[in-house]
């Protein structure tokens, strides 16, 4: 683990609700070994451009409007007899093109799709 890698996850743990750090001329390898520590920072999405590196700490606020978009979404997609699988956050990666995004960690416990009527 690099010396700037273990700095940024200070900086990280110093992060307060709804606060945004902006870093720049963090290498790939930096990010990657950052997903690798999640488990240390698991309250913050990361998101990787060419460089740059952006911190984010979501808000209560900004978790209920998530929950209640999701919410929306499974009872429009039921309405419509569509499937929907809430499958929550997903880590997008692509070392080629230098870009990634990583969010936060949920909590255990997140509920199943409910299986559609065939």
């Amino acid at each position: 683990m690099s010396t700037e890698t273990l700095g940024y996850l200070d900086a990280i743990k110093h992060l307060p609700e709804g606060g945004t750090l902006h870093l720049q001329d963090v290498t790939w390898k930096e990010y990657e070994e950052l997903v690798e520590r999640r488990d240390e920072v698991s309250h913050v999405r990361l998101s990787f451009d060419g460089g740059r590196l952006e911190i984010m700490s979501p808000s209560a606020e900004h978790e209920r409007y998530a929950r209640l978009l999701e919410h929306l979404i499974a009872i429009l997609t039921e309405a419509l007899n569509l499937e929907f699988d809430p499958c929550g956050s997903v880590t997008l990666k692509r070392q080629k093109k230098s870009k990634g995004t990583e969010p936060p960690r949920r909590s255990p416990g997140r509920r199943p799709s409910r299986p559609r009527p065939g």
